[in-house]
């Protein structure tokens, strides 16, 4: 009785926590229309008598299906001028760069708070950046595609079954 009373009490931060999530997964704030849209999600779900776990299950179906996750976005300027990114693009960048994932809390600060693009915050990021253990992931991505190294066991590519003729020239 504790615990569902519990979960009735804190079904109301449930959605908050949810829109976090999403913030993290979009490796940016949420635009307040997108804020205002999972919400409706959730609203419209709930009044087709669904559970509020089903509910949000719903909202975070909506969330992984979102361009927002599944790519990285950068807007364009106004008329396709050049120009620098911005602060959350740049702590995409750098993250994916460096850790091939998406960036951490202190990234995260930084965007927030429009620092990042000065040029000695960025030395500092990197330098920090290229301390953590992360970094494997930078060698071990740029490897495995330079050198065609996933599925190594799998490649057929100088197959003598299919190209007689390898042997030969050699």
């Amino acid at each position: 009785e504790a615990f569902a009373r519990y979960l009735a009490e804190t079904q109301a931060g449930h959605m908050d926590h949810l829109l976090t999530f999403a913030s993290r997964a979009f490796r940016r704030p949420l635009t307040d229309e997108e804020s205002q849209q999972f919400r409706k999600i959730y609203e419209q779900l709930r009044a087709k008598n669904q559970h509020h776990e089903e509910a949000l299950r719903g909202v975070l179906s909506g969330i992984l299906v979102s361009p927002g996750f599944l790519y990285r976005i950068e807007e364009p300027l106004p008329g396709g001028q050049n120009g620098p990114v911005s602060d959350w693009e740049l702590a995409t960048r750098l993250s994916y760069l460096l850790w091939s994932t998406m960036p951490d809390d202190r990234l995260r600060e930084l965007a927030s708070n429009a620092s990042l693009t000065d040029p000695d915050q960025l030395v500092i990021q990197m330098r920090r950046m290229t301390q953590d253990d992360r970094i494997r992931g930078l060698a071990t991505e740029f490897a495995c595609q330079w050198l065609h190294l996933r599925d190594f066991d799998q490649n057929d590519d100088k197959n003598e079954k299919l190209y007689p003729e390898f042997n030969e020239i050699l």
